[in-house]
């Protein structure tokens, strides 16, 4: 075992408060060991929607991920796992804590693994999330705050994390998290990172991660999750109602678009179907021609559909004079 002089302490200290940078694999690394990223949640597809006939998860396994040759384990070990993930085989990734160990200028460090991926082994951003299992047990009765990180690594050097946290982790049990494609900084996928940061953990804690059913999911329905106006006040004189979509679901066989009306209480005023793609993008909603009045309106995607309606409201004014009252 290696102790730690006043020097090592110092860049310990250093390390945690201010991170570290560099290229290639030790700038990853680096990068892996800061503690405070996004959280990751339980995620279910339909949640919050009204169930559509018909509807299936169109569902991606990345299944060579439950390989552990196919993975660069350092600082832990990594095997095919005894335990049975809800899609199938998983992986064991075991983390003896180590303060004195470890590199020599990072003994606090960050245990961790990473998985290279092929150009042509799949296309995120055909898909709406990415989503892994996973189950932790631990000699501690009570996980960190932090419990651990995975990093999406781009192709453009971007990277975008899941990362879970203590709240809802559940030890012992099988747990699914999810990143929306949509949030994503990269959306071309060149390496996947996962490690802990041992500073959020004591000397000596045993970890055990068992990782299985990376996928790429989506809808097998078209679906606007969500629609604002851009702006929600609009002038009367203005010929386009603009909003700010997010498309999900498989909208390769949509050959003509998404419908939405525009209507004032009970009176339909104009019924458009628009094209649309995967991921956020703009719409603009033509209305030059309905000269509309000052009053309160409403944009609504698939209008007669219950399951996929979205509404947004709008308001016309015909001064800025109109748009304090």
């Amino acid at each position: 075992m290696r102790g730690l002089s006043l020097l090592g302490l110092l860049v310990v200290a250093c390390v945690f408060l201010f991170g570290c940078g560099g290229g290639g694999e030790e700038g990853a690394r680096a990068e892996l060991g800061r503690p405070a990223y996004p959280r990751g949640v339980v995620f279910e597809p339909s949640s919050g929607l009204a169930k559509i006939p018909g509807d299936e998860r169109d569902v991606k396994l990345l299944d060579w991920m439950t390989d552990p040759a196919s993975w660069r384990p350092d600082e832990c070990t990594l095997t095919a796992s005894e335990l049975k993930a809800p899609t199938g085989k998983a992986v064991h990734m075991s983390i003896p804590v180590d303060h004195y160990g470890g590199e020599e200028k990072y003994p606090i460090g960050w245990p961790r693994m990473y998985h290279n991926q092929k150009p042509d082994d799949v296309d995120f951003s055909e898909y709406d999330y990415f989503e892994f299992d996973l189950l932790v047990t631990m000699s501690r009765p009570k996980p960190p705050a932090s419990v651990i990180s995975v990093v999406l690594h781009g192709v453009d050097k971007s990277r975008s994390y899941v990362q879970v946290t203590g709240e809802p982790l559940k030890l012992g049990q099988w747990m699914t998290y999810s990143k929306p494609i949509s949030e994503l900084d990269c959306q071309q996928i060149a390496m996947f990172g996962i490690n802990i940061s041992e500073v959020n953990y004591e000397h000596r804690d045993q970890l055990e991660f068992h990782f299985g059913g990376f996928r790429l999911v989506r809808s097998s329905h078209c679906r606007v999750m969500k629609m604002t106006a851009d702006p929600a006040i609009v002038y009367s004189d203005r010929g386009v109602i603009r909003a700010e979509i997010l498309v999900e679901g498989k909208v390769t066989g949509i050959r003509i678009g998404v419908p939405f009306l525009l209507s004032r209480g009970d009176e339909k005023l104009r019924l458009e179907t628009l094209p649309v793609k995967r991921g956020k993008q703009t719409i603009d909603f033509d209305v030059s021609e309905l000269r509309l009045a000052a009053g309160e309106y409403e944009l609504t995607c698939y209008p007669d559909d219950p399951a996929l309606r979205v509404s947004v409201p709008i308001r016309v004014v015909s001064s800025p004079w109109e748009v304090s009252k």
